[in-house]
């Protein structure tokens, strides 16, 4: 029931108490439960958690659920049954928060974090309080006072995938130096509608964010989704230039292909020459090498072979961007069955297998067996061209390195999944030493993107986030399995006797071999043990002096090579001893989001340091802090996910080296 036209009204009294809130939780038993409390106070007790922020500055709504993010059904169970009903069961665990507020586009934006900024998937907030009311085909809660949000952690540096090269996917969110407002000259035949910025502004605000976020993920190569068609490759050429200005000249370079296919916006490769060499030509896919690969619907596919500088190992990357859901294909009978796939799922499966049996041609004539398939494909991990290409002997690598955390690189109607993939031949899956995504872009309210239209001048910055509407997908590769080492650094000193060294996990390795030498030939080898995790503490005290170490690494039976080699010196007395970790155990899994951490008393220390990470190398940090007592519970709330945890103990001007790292496992899962 609403009320409109309201001409006049009368108080009939004030100072009234209200009534006590009715309690309410998520998920809902029925699709009707909120009917029988429309109009009423209502309070949730549990935790809520923002789960979708679309209209977050244009409406001021936030979509919060009861138990996480909210899964895209295909992305975790098959099509069918099961993601229908998954679908249901989301449809159930959701409610909507407003701000009260009839105005668009309010200013300043409502329901901000204790910090000052806007909301990202995962903060939530317990114990919300407010009115039920429905409105605009949907129930919602209007808030009693304040709503306060705990807030997720927000990455600032990409995430360390190890190896000694990176390849990224990124998607550039028709990224056009001819602007929006030009008219129908855009594509290869110049008369198509042109996309992305609107003037010359916001292509300069768009340029910065990309520009940034491709400087930090500091990657090998990258390949590009939804960059300009252009005849001349001016979009490419602008994107390299500007990536050169400040990374200094020659440091990026791009796979010149001219245009690309029939459409508007193409994918593109680029590439640091310093560690890359492009082999041989590039190769294209579209329909007149296979006519099951609709290029009409499906941007042709760009594939480009490299050789590693420092190794001389070759690999190839094939670059895609199929067919999207958010138009039909009824014309290639093709429509939308209402298994969860959504539209154009056949179109999109012939081009996966299309695009398997093409590179097990070796279109580039690489003569080798690794290769790596990324980009944006349209698809969630269940779904029918993800089987296909899998079925071709394709290894799902942000499933392989997830262990079981809720990954994602694109949010659409307040669900989670992954759009854009990492899938590797098996022969490249075992020298992949890492793959994820960057949670800077989908986790963002589009209020911080480069339009102007309706966000405030006030929230625009030119960083990494809201560059693009997906996440980037990461891969780090060890194409020559030499141990890759993490610490100590070369010419450090300590004063502990029994120093840690540590180095990335080499895919396939068995065991590894550490030989510590006070001779820089190691011709005395006071240490040299086999050992299979990757560090290596003395179990006796070292003498003073300066020692040389170096790592190989045992695959399938044979020594892969030798690393680097560092030095190191100890020094003095013993400082400060190694922390022992007590709780949690390694491995150790539990629901609680505010962990309590806890270590032995360092006798002598001052203070202690724990870092906790996503990555096992530690190469950024969830936390970086220094406490004064042996335990340490964190303030913000830690999302679901595996961490890897150590602790340093420090006084008396030294430093002790770090703790044998540990895994926890946080989880809502029973």
């Amino acid at each position: 029931t609403q009320i409109k036209t309201i001409t006049d009204f009368e108080t009939c009294s004030t100072g009234n108490t209200l009534p006590t809130a009715a309690p309410l939780s998520l998920p809902l038993s029925a699709s009707d439960d909120l009917e029988d409390v429309e109009g009423m106070l209502v309070t949730f007790a549990e935790t809520l958690y923002v789960t979708e922020t679309y209209n977050l500055g244009r409406y001021g709504e936030v979509s919060l659920s009861g138990s996480g993010l909210l899964d895209n059904p295909t992305n975790v169970v098959e099509p069918g049954a099961q993601a229908i009903a998954l679908a249901a069961a989301n449809d159930l665990n959701r409610i909507l928060l407003d701000d009260a507020n009839g105005n668009q586009n309010p200013e300043p934006v409502e329901h901000l974090g204790p910090s000052g900024a806007t909301l990202r998937l995962g903060d939530n907030v317990t114990g919300l309080t407010g009115t039920i009311y429905y409105s605009f085909g949907t129930y919602r809660v209007e808030p009693i006072g304040d709503v306060t949000f705990v807030e997720t952690v927000r990455p600032e540096a990409a995430p360390d995938v190890e190896g000694s090269l990176k390849v990224a996917s990124f998607n550039v969110l028709n990224y056009f130096t001819t602007l929006d407002d030009s008219g129908a000259i855009c594509g290869p035949s110049e008369d198509m509608d042109c996309r992305g910025a609107d003037n010359a502004t916001e292509f300069t605000r768009q340029r910065d964010k990309i520009i940034n976020a491709l400087i930090l993920m500091d990657a090998d190569v990258i390949g590009l989704m939804e960059i300009e068609n252009h005849v001349s490759d001016a979009a490419v050429t602008d994107l390299v230039n500007g990536l050169n200005a400040v990374a200094g000249a020659g440091t990026y370079a791009a796979i010149s292909t001219g245009t690309i296919g029939t459409d508007a916006i193409k994918q593109a490769l680029i590439y640091k020459p310093a560690t890359v060499t492009p082999t041989g030509a590039f190769a294209i896919l579209d329909s007149s090498v296979d006519s099951n690969f609709i290029d009409t619907k499906n941007r042709p596919v760009l594939a480009q072979t490299f050789t590693e500088v420092a190794s001389g190992e070759v690999f190839t990357v094939a670059v895609n961007h199929l067919k999207s859901k958010g138009s039909d294909c009824n014309a290639l009978g093709d429509p939308d069955t209402g298994d969860g796939q959504g539209n154009c799922n056949l179109t999109r499966t012939s081009a996966a297998q299309a695009l398997v049996d093409w590179l097990a041609t070796d279109p580039t004539s690489s003569g080798d067996t690794d290769f790596l398939i990324i980009g944006d494909l349209n698809s969630y991990a269940k779904e029918d061209p993800v089987d296909a290409i899998k079925a071709g002997g394709y290894t799902d690598l942000v499933d392989s390195f997830g262990g079981g955390s809720q990954l994602f690189s694109y949010v659409f109607d307040g669900e989670v999944g992954y759009l854009d993939h990492a899938l590797a031949t098996s022969d490249m899956a075992s020298q992949v030493t890492g793959a994820t995504f960057w949670q800077i872009n989908a986790d963002e309210p589009r209020i911080l993107d480069y339009n102007t239209e309706y966000n405030p001048a006030s929230l625009y910055v030119a960083d990494q986030y809201r560059a693009s509407d997906h996440n980037p997908v990461l891969i780090g590769l060890n194409l020559s399995g030499v141990p890759i080492l993490i610490g100590p650094p070369t010419g450090h000193t300590t004063t502990d006797h029994t120093p840690n060294f540590d180095w990335e996990d080499v895919p396939g390795a068995s065991a590894y071999v550490i030989q510590v030498s006070p001779t820089d030939d190691f011709s005395v080898l006071p240490i040299v043990h086999t050992v299979t995790p990757s560090f290596f503490a003395p179990g006796m005290a070292v003498n003073n002096q300066q020692y040389w170490w170096r790592v190989n690494a045992i695959v399938d039976g044979s020594l892969t090579g030798w690393s680097e080699v560092r030095t190191i010196t100890v020094t003095g007395a013993p400082g400060n001893p190694q922390p022992v970790a007590v709780s949690p155990a390694d491995g150790a899994t539990t629901s609680n989001h505010f962990p309590t951490f806890d270590w032995e008393d360092v006798p002598g220390a001052v203070r202690y340091r724990i870092q906790i990470s996503l990555l096992p190398g530690f190469g950024t940090w969830v936390v970086n802090q220094t406490v004064t007592e042996s335990e340490f519970t964190p303030g913000v709330w830690m999302n679901s996910n595996t961490y890897y945890w150590r602790v340093q103990a420090e006084g008396g001007g030294d430093a002790s080296w770090w703790s044998i790292k540990r895994q926890l496992i946080i989880s809502d899962l029973p």
